[in-house]
This record gives C-alpha cells, structure tokens and sequence, in this order.
C-alpha cells in the first residue's frame, strides 16, 4: 500500500494542477458545445389585440400584432406567414408577410405611415420582439396583377380621348378633380370591358365568407432551422362579409387613381 500511495502523491504533487487546468477547459468547451448544439433555443408567440382582416389590390389580407418571446438561447428568424383553413368547405390559404408595420397608434388627423419590407431579425433572451405585421395572399395576388394592369391601362387610354372634354369644362370653372371622378362613375365604370373583368375576378378571388376559420402563425428560424407556431380561431359574421365584398369598388379606384378608402373587419381571437 505504502508503494502505491507514495507513486499517488507524487503523480498527484507532479500532474495535479495540469489535470484540473485541462478539466475547466474541458469543462468550458463542453459546456459551449453543449449550448450551441444541444440547448436548444425556445420561442413563444404571443398574440395582441384583434386580427386586422381586409382586401384590395393585395388580395385578401390579415394584419396581427403582438409578442415573440426566446428561451435558452437567442434565436434568429428568418421568416413568419399564417395559414388559413375556412370550416365550411376546409379550403387551406397562405399568407406570407409583406411589410412590417409601426407599433403607434395614430389619434386625431391621420397622415401617411411608413411601412417597412420584412426582413429576417434576432429575437434574444433578454429582449422580447414586438411585431405588427401585415399579410397577403400571394397567390391571389399573382392571380389579379394582370386584370388589374389592363384596366390602369384602359383608364389612362380613357382620359387621353377626354382631355378635350376635361380641358373645356375646366374652362367653364368646374374642378378637373371633380369632372374625372365624374367620367370614371358615369362612363368608364360602366363601359371598360377591363373593368367589368376586373369587377367579376375580384369577386370571385374574395373568398372570405360568413363563417369561423382557423388561423396558424408559423415561425421560421434559422441555425438551428426550427418552425414554430401557435394556433387561434376567429369567425366573419354575416356583415362583416358583406362589408368586405365592398372592397372591390374601393380597390379599383385605387387602380385608377392611386388612393381609395378600404373597409376592414377587427376579429377577435377565439
């Protein structure tokens, strides 16, 4: 016994203190490589206030504002959509993000906001990320740009054939505002072939009805290469529907004059 501990303390006396050094930097390595690869970042949607739904030019839209939340670790989102599932037939929508909006309210006299195209962007632990996020229907989309660009087209043809017109009655002191809106409301509305097309596709596209949905937030990270997500309902009352149909009209004549009033529907989350 005497052999083998004398041979200990001399090995301990002679290598302890280099074993202990390469123990905390094993230590430190393990526990970095541990969190890099095996403690895995969480994230947590939190959603705020009421779902934003609409349609225009875009197609049918939903706007939703709320918070992400990470543990563990930060994680980096690379991006977000929503899909949409419609209980009376079970038909399945994607919305994808398209422009990030400010967190203000505006109260009183409204101006224009800025809007701001999506980009990826670090959520850390310590800092919880604030979204307000306006969605579309790419597809339906895609779907209108062609009908939608033919009656621009058609409209800017009208008003050259009526600038004699325009011109004469400005002359007689009526508002060119006033006369244009007036020819779009009692000619070209009625008579654009464009128009009319336009008028049916964008009815038909407006899939929103009366009736409950299912709504999915999808997140998508980024190393690691994670969705996560979290699942509301919200339901369309029958003039709530109504009122959204009315946004055909608004939506060309935004086509035409580049500004309209839209109407939106505010659901609660269920």
């Amino acid at each position: 016994m005497g052999f083998f501990e004398g041979n200990l303390g001399d090995f301990a006396k002679s290598y302890g203190a280099l074993i202990v050094a390469i123990y905390a930097v094993l230590q430190v390595w393990l526990i970095a490589l541990w969190k890099r690869f095996f403690w895995v970042g969480r994230l947590s949607i939190f959603r705020t206030g009421r779902l934003e739904i609409g349609f225009g030019t875009l197609g049918p839209t939903l706007a939703l504002n709320g918070t992400l939340r990470v543990e563990r670790k930060d994680l980096f989102v690379s991006g977000i959509s929503l899909e949409i599932v419609k209980e009376r037939d079970n038909s399945k929508h994607v919305f994808e993000w398209t422009a990030f909006r400010p967190p203000q309210i505006q109260i009183g006299k409204s101006e224009g906001i800025t809007l701001e195209l999506p980009s990826g962007f670090n959520v850390r632990v310590d800092h919880p990320h604030r979204y307000n996020i306006f969605f579309s229907d790419r597809k339906t989309q895609a779907e209108l740009e062609n009908n939608l660009l033919q009656v621009r087209n058609e409209w800017h043809a009208f008003l050259k054939s009526k600038e004699d017109i325009i011109l004469h009655m400005t002359k007689e002191g009526l508002s060119s505002a006033l006369i244009v809106d007036t020819l779009y409301d009692a000619d070209f509305s009625k008579n654009s072939k464009a128009w009319q097309q336009a008028w049916e596709l964008l009815t038909r596209k407006n899939y929103w009805e009366e009736g409950k949905y299912h709504l999915k937030m999808v997140v998508q990270t980024s190393s690691p290469d994670k969705r996560f997500s979290s699942e509301w309902g919200f339901e369309l009352s029958d003039t709530s529907f109504s009122t959204l149909r009315l946004n055909s009209i608004p939506t060309l004549r935004e086509v035409c004059f580049s500004k309209a009033d839209y109407f939106f529907h505010f659901a609660e989350y269920s």
